[in-house]
C-alpha cells in the first residue's frame, strides 16, 4: 500500500524539478523579442545627444600661441570667446584658441563657450604673466684683450638688443646675456654701450675696455685758474689703491683712493682716514667755500674730487663734486685739510686752498 502511493509523490517532485529549470528560459523566450522592438533601429525613435572633452591643451605660457581644444559631439560644434587677447576657431570637432603676448606680470583668464545640439560646455583659457629679470649693474669692465661677458636674465618674451659700437656684440642665449667685446688695439681707452628691450622694458649697460696698467701712473692736483700744484702717483695694491699725494702732517702715508674699474672712476672722498697710530687718527677732509668742512657722516652731503676721463671731452680735467639731495653740482669746492683727531681732541692743520679742486690726468691717455 505504502508503495503505491509513494509513486505519485515521486513524480510530482519531479515535475516540480523541472518547472524550476524550465520558467527562466520561458521567460527569455517570451521577453526577447519585445526587447528587440525597443532597440535604435526603430526609425520612429529619437537620437541621443553628446557634448563631451576629449582633451584639452588651453594653458598658454606668456609669449603667444595656438592651442586646441577636442571635443566629442553629434551635432555641429559653434564657440564663443569674448576676449581681446585671444580668439577661437572652429574646425569639425576641433576648437583651436590663439594668444596674444602676454606683456603683463599678471595672469589673465578668459571663457570659452562650446556648443552643439542644444548642449554647452565652458572652458577656461589660462595665459601666465611674463617673468622678467634686469640687469644688475649699469657698467662693467673689460680687458683690452677683448672676450666674453655674460649676464642671467629671466624672460619669457622676445629681446630686442641694439648697440651703435661695432666692437661690441650682444646676443641672448636661453636667460643668458653673452656680450662678445673685440679685443682693443687702439691705444686708448674706449666705452660701448647696449641696450636691453624687452616687452616695453628696456635696461642700458656702459661697457668700458682698458688695462689696469693705463689708468695706473701721474695724476696733477690743482684748482680752477691757478698755475701751482701737486702731482701724485696712482698706485695699486693687493686690490686696494693708493696716491702717493702727501697731506702736510702725513709726508709718509699715502691716501687711500676708490677706484670704480667698470665706471673707470678715480675718487677722494672727504673723511677718508689716512691712517691711525695708537689713539691718534689722520683724517682727511674736504671744505667748501664758506669754511665748512664736509663729511661723509652728514646724509645730505657727500664731497669728493673725482677724475674719469670718460666724463667729458676737456682733456680730462674733472671737478669736485657735492652730493645733496642726490643732485651734482660743480665747483662747490674750495680746498681740503687734515684733521688729526684722538680720543681727548681734535685739531685741525692749516688748510690747503684750492678753488674748485680737480684733478688731471698728465699721462697719455686720451678717449
Amino acid at each position: 500500500m505504502n508503495a503505491h502511493i509513494s509513486l505519485p509523490v515521486t513524480v510530482c517532485r519531479l515535475f516540480m524539478a523541472a518547472m524550476a529549470v524550465m520558467a527562466p528560459l520561458f521567460m527569455a523566450a517570451v521577453l526577447l523579442p519585445l526587447l528587440f522592438a525597443c532597440s535604435s533601429d526603430d526609425p520612429m525613435a529619437p537620437a541621443s545627444t553628446q557634448l563631451a572633452i576629449v582633451k584639452s591643451d588651453l594653458l598658454f605660457e606668456p609669449m603667444g600661441r595656438t592651442g586646441s581644444i577636442e571635443v566629442a559631439a553629434t551635432g555641429q560644434v559653434t564657440a564663443e570667446l569674448q576676449s581681446s587677447w585671444c580668439s577661437a576657431t572652429v574646425d569639425g570637432r576641433v576648437v583651436s584658441v590663439t594668444t596674444t603676448d602676454n606683456t603683463s606680470f599678471e595672469g589673465r583668464t578668459a571663457i570659452l563657450t562650446i556648443k552643439a545640439d542644444g548642449l554647452q560646455v565652458q572652458v577656461p583659457v589660462q595665459q601666465r604673466g611674463m617673468a622678467l629679470g634686469s640687469l644688475d649693474i649699469t657698467t662693467d669692465h673689460i680687458g683690452n684683450e677683448g672676450g666674453r661677458l655674460a649676464y642671467y636674465i629671466r624672460h619669457d618674451l622676445k629681446v630686442n638688443l641694439t648697440t651703435d659700437d661695432d666692437w661690441i656684440h650682444p646676443r641672448m642665449e636661453g636667460d643668458s646675456l653673452i656680450v662678445e667685446c673685440d679685443a682693443n688695439d687702439s691705444g686708448h681707452l674706449r666705452r660701448g654701450a647696449f641696450d636691453f628691450e624687452c616687452a616695453g622694458y628696456t635696461s642700458h649697460l656702459d661697457i668700458t675696455q682698458y688695462d689696469l696698467a693705463d689708468i695706473l701712473g701721474d695724476y696733477f692736483f690743482s684748482g680752477s685758474g691757478m698755475g701751482y700744484g701737486f702731482h701724485f702717483y696712482l698706485t695699486e695694491q693687493d686690490g686696494q689703491f693708493f696716491t702717493t699725494f702727501q697731506i702736510y702732517g702725513c709726508e709718509e702715508h699715502p691716501i687711500p683712493v676708490q677706484f670704480d674699474v667698470a665706471r673707470c672712476e678715480l675718487t677722494l672722498h672727504s673723511a677718508t682716514t689716512i691712517y691711525t697710530e695708537g689713539n691718534i687718527r689722520y683724517v682727511y677732509y674736504l671744505y667748501d667755500t664758506a669754511g665748512k668742512v664736509l663729511t661723509s657722516t652728514e646724509p645730505a652731503y657727500r664731497a669728493r674730487i673725482y677724475y674719469n676721463p670718460f666724463a667729458t671731452a676737456s682733456g680730462g680735467a674733472h671737478y669736485a663734486t657735492l652730493e645733496q639731495a642726490n643732485t651734482w653740482t660743480d665747483g662747490v669746492l674750495q680746498g681740503w685739510t687734515l684733521f688729526i683727531v684722538t680720543d681727548l681732541t681734535t685739531m685741525q692743520v692749516p688748510n690747503y686752498l684750492f678753488p674748485n679742486p680737480y684733478i688731471l690726468r698728465t699721462g697719455p691717455i686720451t678717449q
